[in-house]
């Protein structure tokens, strides 16, 4: 199964792709789009792209848990994110904690080429919480 992985963001989103037979994931793009733009055709035009492109069968979204439980404004933005997934496509979506995703991105990007690293840490962050989420 192909399950691709967002990790959304105030101004950009990390995009990518795993595969549940080989449980590892690769990052496909840094989506340069804020959150108040998300309900705007660039959106859907860009997300229908990725699906034609990559095809995937399930998405997960990373959702930043906290140790207390409150709600964060990060966390809101990951839900309403899902939300807005599902209501422009018949996939299932799936939120998965993502906590220091964001950490073992920046540690993933210091064994990368220049090259790779154009990708963005956002990109890596998200196949990390891919991963995470096939190996789970």
């Amino acid at each position: 199964m192909r399950v691709m992985g967002f990790d959304p963001g105030r101004k950009k989103t990390g995009v990518a792709v795993g595969n549940s037979l080989t449980e590892t994931a690769q990052p496909v793009l840094t989506w340069h789009i804020a959150d108040k733009d998300w309900l705007g055709a660039n959106f859907q035009k860009t997300l229908q792209l990725l699906i034609k492109e990559w095809q995937p069968q399930k998405f997960v979204v990373g959702l930043a848990e906290t140790a207390d439980g409150k709600i964060q404004a990060q966390q809101k933005r990951s839900m309403k994110f899902a939300e807005l997934l599902r209501e422009c496509t018949m996939l299932n979506v799936e939120m998965f904690d993502e906590r220091l995703s964001s950490q073992e991105a920046e540690h993933k990007m210091a064994r990368m080429s220049a090259k790779q690293k154009q990708i963005g840490i956002d990109a890596v962050a998200a196949a990390v919480i891919v991963e995470r989420y096939l190996q789970n």
